[in-house]
Formats: structure tokens, sequence, C-alpha cells
């Protein structure tokens, strides 16, 4: 479980609280992104396009964004939500032409950007029929979700950073702790979330915590924690889309 008690008493420090993210905050949480993720596919489209990703968390339903301050200041921020797929979809859907440009514009003039995007081609691919054909995409979506087994409501963490200079304090185990509890507040059963396979010391605390590794590949692995207990019969898969926005 997340070390409620010791979260608690940090957030009762006067300088140090976390609370929802707001319009306000998205430039420092994209300046936090920058410092975190730096090389990474959002940070390579630029600021324009990582303000764009935040900002959408802030008006889907069943998304969450949070911000860890120390005396004022964003130092730390979380996002994630129960349905991954509707956010990445609305994402493009809402944002196709100016994400497109930017898309072009780096692959044009950015070699590692350029790699970075041919990566991520089936997403692109996804994307673009989202907005040019929107109702067949609906249809391939339900087709898709119909053919799945009965998964348990899963909430997903996307993204999660704190800047260098303010680790160690537990932001980030504040930051968890209430994206657990709005997941549950939410109906979810279960939270997942992600960490890169040589980020030792998160993997090991993820363990700790009794997080449960679910899948692992070169790069990544990916962890479960339950937050309502699971039933015995029938067996229910963990839920959520296979998908994570890594920033």
């Amino acid at each position: 479980m997340v070390a409620a008690t010791d979260a608690a008493s940090l957030e009762r420090r006067s300088n140090v609280r976390v609370r929802p993210m707001t319009q306000a905050d998205l430039r420092s949480v994209v300046d936090v992104h920058f410092e975190v993720f730096p090389g990474y596919f959002l940070t390579r489209m630029g600021r324009r396009f990582t303000l764009l990703y935040y900002a959408q968390y802030l008006t889907h339903h069943r998304a969450y964004a949070l911000v860890a301050e120390v005396d004022g200041s964003v130092v730390g921020f979380i996002v994630g939500g129960r349905d991954v797929g509707d956010l990445e979809r609305r994402f493009y859907r809402r944002n196709f032409a100016t994400l497109a440009s930017i898309i072009a514009y780096r692959f044009v003039t950015d070699p590692v950007a350029r790699a970075s995007i041919l990566a991520r081609a089936p997403v692109v691919r996804r994307a673009t029929r989202t907005v040019l054909r929107p109702k067949r995409a609906a249809e391939r979506e339900a087709i898709k979700r119909a053919r799945k087994p009965a998964r348990r409501p899963t909430a997903s963490v996307l993204s999660v950073g704190v800047r260098e200079r303010h680790r160690g304090l537990g932001l980030g185990r504040m930051l968890l702790e209430r994206f657990v509890d709005l997941a549950r507040d939410d109906g979810a059963h279960v939270v997942k979330d992600t960490v890169q396979r040589d980020n030792v010391e998160q993997l090991a605390r993820k363990v700790r915590a009794g997080w449960r590794e679910i899948h692992a590949d070169e790069h990544r692995v990916s962890f479960a924690l339950e937050i309502v207990p699971a039933p015995t019969e029938p067996e229910l898969a963990v839920g959520g889309d296979d998908l994570k926005f890594t920033p």
C-alpha cells in the first residue's frame, strides 16, 4: 500500500501541498516535464505540443491531474485516468491540425524526433483514423472492446515527475497517494503504473509498496495496485487500454 501516514505527515508542513492542477499551472508543469524527461517524445515535439497534452487532463471527465507545490511553486505533477483510449482519441481529434503541423515540422528538422515519430507510427495512424473517419474508428473500437474479456475497472498513471532538487521529500508518494484516492472515488478497483527498467530505486519501491508486476519488456515494467479486493469468481482481468503515453 502507499505509505499514507508518511505522505499525510509531509503534507502538513505549511510549505508543501498537493492540489488539483489548473490552467494556470500548465506552463510550470511543462517546465517540470522538460527537466524530468529530456529527450522523450513530448519533449522532442516542443513546448506547444506538451502543453496541449497536459491541458487535456483538465477537461476530461475521467482524467486526474494534480500538482505538488513547495513554497508556492509547482515542483511536481501526476496525470492519468480511467479511459486512456478515449483520452488519446480526444487529444488528437481536438488538436489534430496543430499537432499534425508540429509533427511534420519536427519530422523534417529533427532526426531524433523523426525516429520517435516513426516508432509511434501505429499511434499516428490510429489518431488519423479517429479524425478522418470518426464513425469507422468508433465502430472498430466497439468491436475491439467487445472481443476483450470482462475487465476490472482500472485507472492508469500516464505521467508523473518531480524536479530533481525536490526529490527525496516524498512528493512523488504524496502525488501517487492522492491519485489512488481519486481513482478509488471514481470506481476503479486497480491502478496501473509503468516504470523505466533502469530506474532500479523506483522498481524496488513499487515492490515494497505492494504493487504487482504485470508486464515487462526491455525498456519498461508495468505494475498494478489492488485498491479494491479482487473478486474470486468470476476472475476478471486488469482493465484499461494497454497504452501509456510515454512523456
